[in-house]
């Protein structure tokens, strides 16, 4: 069945039913940020979706979320097009936001609950997707992520290491990376 005929194509705009406001999630599951995981969530879906967009377009790709936490960030990949999103996730309070999300999402969000740094990043992008290092064309992946303090620098360290050697997620090419920082994270990665 084509377009025409009632189907939207994969990279349309994805309007996701009715949904508990992120706000009101985090106080039905009484979640708040952890001070020891560096958490902050960003909660204005205004700012969230124009966070997205920064990014470049997400339509019909497979984007890889880093912390998404109760799902601020993964609202408006998904509202944007995204054909797949993987949500990598450490704090498991966030299970019920994300799983109430992906129910919504038509099983395009994919919640992986652990640690980051455990994790082969390049495990979870399809091979087809990837493209030579040396392609004019950058691969259908994005990473995305609102990094916590306490993993920003390590994370990007590797991730930097894993470039150069093209290694981990950019074995399948030049993966672009949209991250979000802390202030400080920022001035220290300047500086």
């Amino acid at each position: 069945m084509s377009a025409a005929q009632g189907l939207r194509p994969a990279a349309a705009v994805c309007r996701l039913p009715p949904l508990p406001s992120v706000s009101d999630l985090l106080r039905i599951y009484s979640i708040r940020a952890m001070r020891k995981l560096s958490q902050n969530f960003l909660l204005d879906p205004k700012l969230t979706r124009r966070l997205v967009r920064a990014c470049g377009s997400v339509r019909d790709k497979h984007v890889i979320e880093v912390g998404p936490g109760p799902g601020c960030l993964t609202r408006p990949l998904l509202e944007l097009g995204a054909r797949q999103v993987v949500a990598i996730e450490k704090d498991h309070r966030f299970e019920p936001t994300l799983r109430i999300l992906s129910e919504a999402a038509e099983n395009r969000l994919h919640v992986v609950l652990g640690d980051i740094f455990h994790q082969q990043l390049e495990e979870f992008i399809p091979e087809e997707l990837g493209v030579p290092w040396e392609s004019d064309v950058l691969p259908g992946v994005q990473v995305v992520g609102n990094l916590p303090f306490s993993v920003a620098s390590p994370l990007l360290i590797r991730w930097l290491r894993q470039m150069s050697l093209r290694e981990g997620p950019f074995r399948r090419g030049r993966v672009p990376l949209c991250l979000t920082f802390q202030l400080e994270v920022a001035q220290r990665i300047r500086a």
